[in-house]
């Protein structure tokens, strides 16, 4: 491989991993907020809020994926 394929390569493994550890941060908060039960919340509170918030996130993640297959950015 010529030295300036591999630099640009390993540039962008580099910034695919940083990306991937990025996201995977964020699904970390989201998930630690969703699942987090608050103060005095009745069982089925919990659930129906958790639901709907997997739910949101299954949505969002689906619209972003038909969203970047037609060349748009994604939200």
């Amino acid at each position: 491989m010529h030295p300036i394929n591999a630099a640009f390569a390993a540039c962008s493994v580099s910034h695919n991993h940083s990306h991937s550890v990025k996201y995977m941060e964020g699904i970390d908060a989201w998930f630690d907020e969703v699942f987090k039960r608050r103060e005095k919340e009745a069982d089925v509170d919990y659930w129906k809020r958790a639901r709907n918030g997997v739910k949101a996130k299954l949505i969002e993640s689906f619209r972003n994926g038909k969203r970047q297959a037609q060349g748009l950015p994604t939200q």
